[in-house]
């Protein structure tokens, strides 16, 4: 899904974050980020648009989430393994 032609809602809200999953971003289930020390649960998960080794980018029903994964080497894998 790397450069994945399908865009997020520009009218939902969007949180830009530095983070790493928990367990792999899938959807239908919800998001756990760990984002400043602090676990952060996002709601359902209602699609990926983007992944990489760098960042991931998904939607909620109410926001949009981009993820930047720097600072956190076994993140991509959290990531990887939902595809």
């Amino acid at each position: 899904m790397k450069g994945s032609e399908k865009r997020m809602n520009p009218v939902k809200r969007t949180e830009i974050l530095n983070g790493s999953p928990v367990r792999p971003i899938r959807i239908g289930r919800k998001a756990i980020i760990v984002h400043n020390g602090k676990l952060l649960h996002t709601a359902t998960v209602t699609g990926i648009q983007e992944y990489s080794a760098e960042s991931v980018c998904f939607e909620t029903p109410d926001a949009n989430y981009r993820i930047s994964l720097s600072g956190y080497p076994f993140a991509a894998a959290a990531v990887y393994a939902a595809a």
